[in-house]
């Protein structure tokens, strides 16, 4: 059987041979801890990287509706100019053809 003194001496030892596995525990808490901030900065950049990305994303969409608008309106306006260039030309064309006795206007 053993003796309370032998009781103790086994648990020293015990509790001595846990000090080195308790400091490297420490240890490695001490490295998750500092892991843990770097993935939470990590994360803040990515937040704010999403934030500029969607900035970006909403003025190119805005961009692409101004450039619509410019088309249409450079649509419009080269038609209705090219429209009033042609009226202005066929007249003196029909005059032409119509004093050389040829019929190529049929609004005359």
């Amino acid at each position: 059987m053993l003796e309370k003194q032998d009781i103790q001496t086994i648990a020293e030892i015990f509790h001595s041979s846990m000090n080195p596995i308790k400091e490297e525990l420490q240890n490695v808490k001490g490295e998750v801890l500092e892991v843990k901030g770097q993935v939470q900065g990590v994360q803040s950049e990515v937040q704010e990287v999403k934030g500029q990305v969607q900035g970006i994303e909403g003025k190119a969409r805005e961009l692409e509706g101004h450039v619509q608008g410019i088309r249409l309106t450079l649509e419009n306006e080269t038609n209705k100019n090219i429209n009033i260039v042609a009226e202005g030309h066929l007249d003196p064309f029909c005059m032409i053809t119509t004093a050389l006795g040829k019929l190529y206007c049929v609004n005359h």
